[in-house]
């Protein structure tokens, strides 16, 4: 059930949504600290799920908070930090004469998709920074690990395997909406081994 040990960050989680392409430069490394307008009680060490906006509209990452800078109206953001948000002088206009936090991610671990429809199944809003109850962090880990799970199983089988595999998915799909989480983790698992898969 999504054992802690392997995860980064620690007691705190929050769910965090990042429109694209701001998600995905945070996915790859090239963004490593986000910013917020006010303050919120967000500390180093918590840990972070991080939800890529639309066309993705999925969590795609989790991650630690390394450190977390709070800003009063009308201050400068060092050049440090600006280097490391990757934001754009427009992006910045946004946020005048308002109070900021910055959070910044390290470690960054990317996960299989966890997508909008599962949250919103398991009651989740992805309106705006919020801190997730235990449960709901420890299921969030639960759905990423079936999903790795699944990817082993089906690295192990032949091509045609895989197809047939598939193709039986489908059907199921098809056939009965509720076929469970099971055939949506290997459903994904077929999905990322094809060929120019990301």
């Amino acid at each position: 059930m999504g054992d802690e040990a392997h995860w980064p960050g620690l007691g705190r989680s929050w769910l965090l949504p990042v429109a694209e392409p701001y998600a995905s430069y945070l996915r790859r490394g090239l963004k490593t600290a986000d910013v917020r307008g006010g303050h919120w009680g967000i500390e180093a060490g918590n840990r972070l799920w991080l939800y890529a906006g639309a066309p993705t509209s999925a969590v795609i990452a989790c991650a630690c908070v390394d450190d977390v800078w709070f800003f009063k109206p009308g201050a400068t953001v060092p050049w440090h930090l600006r280097r490391r948000l990757v934001v754009t002088r427009k992006g910045w206009e946004r946020f005048a004469g308002r109070r900021l936090t910055v959070v910044g991610l390290s470690p960054l671990l990317p996960v299989p998709a966890v997508a909008l429809e599962a949250l919103r199944a398991r009651g989740l809003t992805v309106r705006g920074k919020s801190e997730l109850r235990w449960t709901d962090d420890e299921w969030l880990r639960s759905e990423v690990d079936q999903v790795l799970e699944a990817v082993r199983h089906v690295r192990k089988m032949t091509p045609r395997g895989r197809t047939a595999l598939a193709v039986a998915l489908e059907d199921v799909r098809f056939h009965d909406r509720g076929a469970g989480q099971d055939m949506d983790a290997v459903r994904l698992a077929i999905r990322a081994l094809r060929p120019g898969a990301k």
